[in-house]
């Protein structure tokens, strides 16, 4: 097989894709390049010099002297190493016969080789080295990001981790913030056509990451009367940075600050999946209906989550700000 040949295979596998789109995680201290194991089996799909399967390089580039001397380049390690009772034997062919520094060379290689031995598998096999059973699946890696990306962002901020909101609802947060929702606005800057950059909802601006989920009309008056429904006074104008940090909650307990914040949150949350619905589904904007299914949602998943408390139905709904202060 020529080496043209054996890169195009390679570049075809799911398992190179998998490694080669990784590069933007590094950021978040996850090597996924690096994570992949290769279980050398029978040695018959990994390249001998060409693919990194020991020491801390592919031996092409830690023996290159050796390596000039080799004639069939694109060999697999079945074709160079033979498992005997009596131990590994070298199956080598020379351009010529290696002498003074590729002889040196050659002998180091094989002092490397020599703690080497075939897995007990029938093939050569990948292994993830982020996972405990070595199985990579993308239902781990995204918790993995999930939770490396909150840990970067709390320890710069200081807030962004709630525990009576879903992990989702953190990393929407996470993203407002960054400004990494697609709205319209972002979209444009990534050169995406699209017919229209105003809002969906009230086509009276347009769509950026503030105006879709605080300064859109439709919006504000849910904001209102989420406000009122919390007994919380509010002024305007106020702004996308006020909402999340936490806005009139100086006379707040710190228990309740942490509650108002998880309102809020979901609130932000539940309006970008009403926004979705009206853009994809057609749905019409009901604020009343909005409200109703915020009430719904916030208490399901606050009291689900908040062991230390008991949560009333009907309180929530009629009295809830009374908590703000007593828990």
């Amino acid at each position: 097989m020529r080496e043209s040949d054996f890169n195009r295979s390679l570049s075809s596998t799911t398992w190179f894709h998998i490694v080669n789109a990784g590069n933007d995680m590094e950021e978040f201290q996850i090597s996924l390049r690096h994570s992949f194991v290769k279980s050398i089996g029978s040695g018959d799909k990994t390249a001998f010099w060409l693919e990194h399967w020991i020491g801390q390089d592919k031996l092409c580039n830690l023996f290159p002297r050796i390596f000039r001397l080799e004639t069939v380049r694109e060999v697999s390690i079945k074709d160079r190493i033979k498992a005997t009772d009596s131990g590994l034997m070298f199956e080598w062919s020379w351009s010529r016969e290696p002498n003074g520094r590729t002889n040196s060379e050659l002998q180091a290689m094989i002092d490397l080789l020599s703690g080497f031995s075939f897995a007990n598998c029938p093939s050569d096999t990948w292994s993830w080295g982020l996972a405990s059973n070595g199985t990579f699946t993308v239902k781990k890696l995204t918790n993995l990001l999930e939770s490396n990306m909150l840990d970067r962002y709390s320890s710069q901020t200081g807030t962004l981790r709630n525990s009576l909101v879903p992990k989702k609802v953190e990393i929407f947060i996470w993203r407002v913030k960054k400004k990494r929702i697609p709205v319209r606005v972002e979209l444009d800057k990534r050169d995406v056509d699209l017919h229209s950059l105003r809002c969906p909802l009230c086509d009276d601006g347009l769509e950026s990451v503030e105006h879709s989920l605080v300064l859109c009309d439709r919006v504000r008056d849910l904001w209102t009367r989420i406000f009122k429904w919390w007994g919380i006074r509010i002024s305007n104008p106020y702004n996308l940075c006020d909402l999340v940090e936490g806005i009139n909650t100086s006379s707040m307990s710190e228990k309740g600050k942490r509650l108002w914040q998880a309102i809020v949150w979901i609130g932000l949350y539940h309006i970008w999946c009403l926004r979705n619905k009206t853009v994809f589904e057609n749905k019409s904007w009901n604020i009343p209906m909005a409200l109703s299914e915020i009430q719904s949602k916030t208490f399901e998943w606050i009291a689900t989550r908040d062991k230390k408390h008991t949560y009333e139905w009907l309180n929530w709904i009629t009295n809830p700000g009374d908590l703000l202060s007593s828990l």
